[in-house]
């Protein structure tokens, strides 16, 4: 969140240098998060089942058992935030497109916390 804070009012593709690092780092992370979270075990009992209800509710569709919605949430943050670096690398992005990128991963982070919640992890 400190990074869509620094280029909330948009970025300009000529200084894209200066946000590569960042961009990679948290592209990086959210990969390594990713793994880690489909590395561990899927609880199939009645707690997944609240869990997979309470995500519904939200608008959240979780797939088959195998699906790990923290991990997939990962992921999903990952794939916004390689979008976001590309566009700014291409052509800048806008304040609005920010606060499009930023809400997005919300969204995810939103789903990842509710599941690990409710697991206790």
């Amino acid at each position: 969140m400190a990074f869509f804070a620094s280029v909330s009012s948009g970025t300009q593709k000529e200084d894209f240098e200066v946000r590569s690092g960042p961009y990679a780092t948290m592209i990086g992370r959210f990969d390594a998060l990713q793994i880690q979270g489909m590395a561990r075990p899927v609880p199939s009992n009645k707690v997944t089942e609240k869990i997979n209800e309470v995500l519904n509710k939200r608008g959240i569709l979780v797939g088959d058992d195998s699906e790990i919605p923290s991990a997939t949430a990962m992921g999903k943050i990952s794939s916004t935030l390689t979008k976001m670096r590309d566009t700014d690398k291409k052509q800048g992005v806008t304040a609005m497109e920010v606060r499009a990128f930023k809400n997005q991963v919300a969204i995810f982070l939103d789903q990842a916390l509710t599941y690990e919640s409710f697991l206790e992890r």
